[in-house]
């Protein structure tokens, strides 16, 4: 298993206000100390304290490769040479005055940059003695910065650019510009210049050959480094871009996740130097990840073969190419991919995607029970199903005509012959629709009250269901539950191949047919954010991580990824990671050792043990949470019996008018709370003779009236209640509605008209 590193990683390397930089060593302005920097043994190597050489302030430092000295322009108007040892050689007096630059080549020449003007001082180190004078005309009206490039001397001001033969000191072009000029690089015949937000391509007859627009998105470009055929940029967004110089095209976004630079350098493309808040940082950067798509936006869904963004725009990996639709003001929830048809879930629709258009939409409002019902139900996941139920609906009874005039709209003689779209929906009912009569309900279920978020056809007679309150069940065609799991921490799901891989916080947990499990010890940094899969392969994402697994649960590669992970898709060897603004790909490679799936396969244990261990581990944590200092020792609890508890004591005249419920059938959060405050857990259960406690308030809906009913509970830690209740017999039946939900049909949506007439009818007598 390898883990591949990409982006951005910093590493802070001393203290330091501005720094130059030199082959394998860095010179640091640390205070009134001059200090030298190793790259390689990454340790300080001479401290020199400034004092020693001049009390002013240093404008310049420039290093001769030939005579293995640096030299140090001061505001004293004097030069001073030292060695490797940081030793004074030697200093000069040169008239330097406005001099903002000086730069020392290797032919001898010291080379000054004012304002104004450029000098060149041919200098005798032997002798410390200036031997000649040369006066460069740059024809630039002023002079903002250098640069030495190659054998070129590069000086520029916001418009203007002229460069220089380091050698003879000749000029050999002058280059004008339309735009505001911050760096400039050189490939091949061509001058790549920055600007605050653009990247413009020169070449030497001063034509424009190409622009990369909005660079930084809004923030500032600050350097360029050109290296073989790509150009890598710095901006004040914190972010360093790469380009293609080939192609034309931007390959990839990465965010530097420290605080913001003030002072930015290239080293190489894989490496940078920057100064923040008096620290000195050197940073690594891995761009092995190519961008082949810019979206500016945030992903909504994913399938195997397409992406859905916010903006409503798609991405087919499968074609890799951008998919611009006309329906901007819907929103897409879920996309599920049948052979070369992609379906779409939208709020009131499904749409068939055929590769290159919507050619077919199912309208979900006119999907009608074998009664001509409406579901009511919002549609939460829809998946194609391979599992095959009977012909049932759990609120209608069917018999021998009904299956006849369902086999006659479907123009079929066999159930097993018909294709099956199955619906998970808001209130728990699982919904079977077929695809050649996609407005009539086949089959549907309804074993809970939340919303199912994710539905798999684990064999051809078990169909799992996941909900929103993390209970998985397992259901054959009858229809019946033949094993319901719950998982306190399950974030996502994903099917492969009759196993069922489920995300546990940091960890996931594989779960074939005969309900046998298996969890890899390896685990992510943060918690899961997804699952994807391809063929026999499939990966979990987090934050950072994508880590690949095979089918049996080996985590064979991992991608270390330093900047935000929104999505990621595996397909074949490739992998589609989604960053800020970005689809990046990259490519991997199956590792050359062979991999021993028996072992695995042979690591499955069953449901009960792994249960037991979760519940040993969760006895361990509690064991040694209290070993570290508790509250002292836990006095023995007394068992109680549900024939014990509690005893309610209610008005009789008013009795009728309070609903105790059960916590599935309660739905307002505060009702919730009151029913797990009154659940009797008995492991927890203390001894309950003469304990009363009392505490009020008010259920939603309900306002305060004068008559109260009081109830007084004879049990541990649970509260009496103060009921306010309304005798208005519309008020009692329009509580009683909402308890009981929407009309499921035709019969009780007239039943309630007839009894709304009724009340209101007797209430205006």
């Amino acid at each position: 298993m390898t883990t591949i590193q990409f982006g951005c990683q910093s590493k802070r390397i001393m203290k330091g206000s501005e720094f130059k930089l030199y082959p394998g060593e860095l010179l640091v302005i640390q205070g009134k100390l001059l200090v030298k920097f190793d790259f390689e043994m990454q340790k300080i190597l001479k401290r020199k304290e400034l004092h020693q050489i001049s009390n002013r302030r240093i404008f310049d430092i420039s290093y001769s490769i030939k005579h293995q000295m640096y030299m140090i322009l001061f505001d004293d108007w004097y030069l001073y040479f030292l060695n490797n040892e940081l030793k004074l050689l030697q200093q000069i007096q040169i008239e330097c005055r406005q001099t903002l630059y000086a730069t020392y080549i290797d032919n001898d020449y010291i080379v000054l940059i004012s304002q104004t003007r450029v000098d060149a001082y041919q200098y005798d180190p032997s002798k410390a003695q200036i031997l000649n004078h040369k006066l460069i005309n740059t024809n630039l009206a002023w002079n903002k910065h250098y640069k030495r490039l190659l054998d070129k001397l590069i000086i520029f001001n916001n418009r203007d650019i002229c460069f220089i033969n380091i050698q003879s000191l000749d000029i050999q072009l002058n280059l004008k510009v339309s735009e505001h000029i911050i760096d400039v690089e050189i490939y091949e015949e061509y001058f790549i210049i920055g600007s605050p937000s653009k990247i413009i391509i020169y070449d030497k007859l001063n034509i424009v050959h190409h622009q990369f627009e909005n660079c930084h998105n809004g923030g500032q470009l600050q350097n360029i480094l050109v290296e073989n055929s790509y150009a890598f940029s710095y901006g004040t967004d914190n972010k360093i871009m790469k380009w293609d110089l080939i192609n034309l095209s931007l390959l990839g976004t990465y965010t530097i996740n420290d605080d913001l630079p003030t002072c930015f350098t290239f080293l190489t493309s894989n490496s940078y130097l920057f100064q923040s808040e008096q620290m000195i940082f050197k940073g690594s950067l891995d761009h092995g990840l190519d961008c082949v798509f810019k979206h500016d936006s945030q992903i909504q869904v994913y399938s195997e073969n397409i992406l859905g963004f916010k903006n409503h725009i798609y991405y087919s990996i499968k074609n890799q190419k951008a998919i611009y639709t006309t329906q901007k003001t819907k929103t897409v929830r879920q996309i599920i991919d049948q052979g070369d048809t992609s379906l779409f879930l939208y709020d009131e629709e499904i749409a068939f995607w055929n590769g290159s258009q919507f050619d077919f939409n199912i309208d979900i409002n006119q999907i009608r029970t074998m009664n001509g019902d409406r579901i009511y139900q919002d549609i939460m996941t829809i998946q194609m199903s391979t599992f095959q139920p009977n012909f049932y609906d759990v609120e209608l009874n069917f018999n021998d005509n009904d299956r006849r005039k369902i086999l006659f709209l479907l123009n079929q003689d066999k159930f097993e012959d018909i294709d099956l779209l199955v619906l998970g929906c808001s209130r728990g009912a699982v919904i079977f629709i077929p695809m050649k009569l996609p407005t009539r309900v086949y089959t549907r279920y309804n074993f809970g009250k939340d919303p199912i978020i994710a539905i798999h056809s684990l064999t051809n007679n078990i169909l799992v269901t996941i909900d929103l309150a993390n209970n998985i069940r397992f259901i054959n065609k009858y229809p019946q539950i033949i094993k319901q799991l719950y998982f306190t921490e399950l974030s996502c799901s994903l099917l492969m191949n009759r196993m069922i891989v489920i995300a546990l916080r940091t960890q996931i947990l594989l779960l074939n047919s005969e309900f046998m499990c298996y969890q890899p010890e390896q685990v992510h940094d943060s918690n899961i954010l997804g699952l994807n899969k391809s063929q026999d392969l499939f990966l979990s994402f987090s934050n950072n991580l994508v880590r690949i697994w095979t089918i049996t649960g080996q985590n064979i590669q991992n991608f270390q990824i330093h900047s935000t992970i929104d999505g990621a898709i595996i397909k074949q060897n490739k992998i589609f990671i989604v960053l800020q603004g970005l689809l990046c790909r990259t490519q991997f490679t199956m590792p050359n050792t062979s991999i021993n799936s028996r072992d695995v396969i042979n690591s499955f244990i069953t449901l009960d043990e792994y249960f037991e261990g979760y519940q040993q581990q969760k006895r361990q944590k509690t064991k040694s949470t209290e070993s570290k200092g508790s509250i002292g020792p836990v006095k023995s609890l007394k068992k109680i019996h549900m024939n014990e508890v509690p005893k309610l004591n209610v008005n009789q005249s008013q009795l009728h008018m309070i609903s105790i419920r059960s916590p599935s059938q309660t739905r307002s959060p505060i009702n919730q709370k009151l029913n797990q405050r009154c659940s009797i857990q008995k492991s927890r259960s203390p001894s309950v003779e003469n304990k009363k406690f009392e505490k009020s308030f008010v259920l939603p809906q309900i306002q305060k009236q004068e008559n109260k009913v009081k109830l007084s509970l004879y049990a541990p830690a649970i509260p009496s209640i103060n009921f306010y209740v309304k005798e208005s017999i519309l008020d009692i039946y329009q509580q009683r509605r909402q308890r009981k939900g929407a009309p499921k049909n035709r019969r009780e949506y007239t039943m309630e008209k007839i009894i709304m007439n009724n009340i209101l009818n007797n209430s205006s007598q």
